[in-house]
């Protein structure tokens, strides 16, 4: 309204002028004493439902930490499952080919020939 370019600078100004009387208007404002009561029982219900709305998106945040806390311990698990069985793998190879080795390096004569 006051940062529209294509309107002139002295109409934004009178608009900005008329936004602090309004302003002002309303900053004097007060309520009629004998509708406090209705005020404040639609502020009740007003901060009820806020409160309410609060905890349901509390509710779901924890839902979705526990649910991504859930699937980290999981893909860690797996994670844990499979280096273990390289680990073995690796060993089950170690040994098989390892054994081979060293027939060889026995069979072979002192000065590193074959017999």
């Amino acid at each position: 309204m006051i940062y529209d370019k294509k309107v002139k600078v002295e109409k934004r100004v009178e608009r900005a002028q008329a936004l602090v009387i309004i302003g002002e208007i309303f900053a004097k404002a007060e309520r009629d004493p004998d509708e406090e009561g209705d005020y404040m029982a639609f502020e009740q219900l007003m901060a009820e439902a806020t409160a309410k709305k609060e905890k349901k998106g509390d509710d779901k945040a924890a839902a979705k930490k526990k649910e991504r806390e859930e699937a980290k311990a999981a893909y860690d698990a797996k994670v844990k499952e499979h280096e273990k069985s390289r680990g073995e793998e690796k060993e089950r190879r170690k040994s098989r080919f390892g054994h081979h080795h060293n027939a060889r390096a026995s069979s072979a004569s002192p000065d590193g020939k074959d017999s």
